[in-house]
């Protein structure tokens, strides 16, 4: 009886192992780690939409920038197209696939370069989060704090 037990004792013991292994892959910026998608940015549409090779429309999670007609706008879109435009992107969907409009709801990577943090981080974008895609809203309200606070971009003193 007492090596049944023991054998019981092992495979919880390495069941637990895996377990926290599997949940240990988390990285900062990307849940359980997902290599992505590769794409070429072929056109930027505003400063959180963009087209890739595919055809597909993208719309940057977790951010906002002004539309057409609002302060900022240009600065925005002009940002987001030196950031990704003609350049390879790796895409990464958190929860949800699609939006209302069917646009693919991504998280966005320039080599190790988080396009949607940096959109934030330099006042370019308002943090925004509509459930379920939440995993980074810690994230993305840091980024906007310091975005504010120094009077970066959309946050700058008039």
């Amino acid at each position: 009886m007492q090596k049944k037990q023991k054998y019981i004792a092992i495979l919880v013991s390495c069941a637990m192992l895996l377990i926290a292994v599997f949940f240990d892959l988390e990285d900062e910026i990307g849940g359980i780690i997902d290599v992505g998608q590769k794409h070429e940015v072929t056109y930027v549409v505003d400063g959180d939409t963009f087209d890739i090779d595919t055809g597909e429309r993208i719309r940057m999670i977790g951010m906002d920038t002004p539309e057409r007609g609002e302060p900022y706008y240009k600065e925005a879109t002009d940002r987001l197209k030196e950031l990704i435009e003609g350049k390879e992107v790796v895409l990464k969907k958190d929860i949800s696939e699609t939006d209302r409009y069917d646009r693919l709801l991504r998280h966005v990577y320039v080599g190790d370069d988080w396009i949607n943090k940096i959109m934030i981080d330099e006042g370019y974008a308002r943090f925004v989060t509509f459930p379920p895609d939440v995993y980074h809203v810690d994230i993305f309200k840091e980024a906007q704090r310091d975005a504010r606070k120094n009077n970066a971009g959309l946050w700058m003193k008039k």
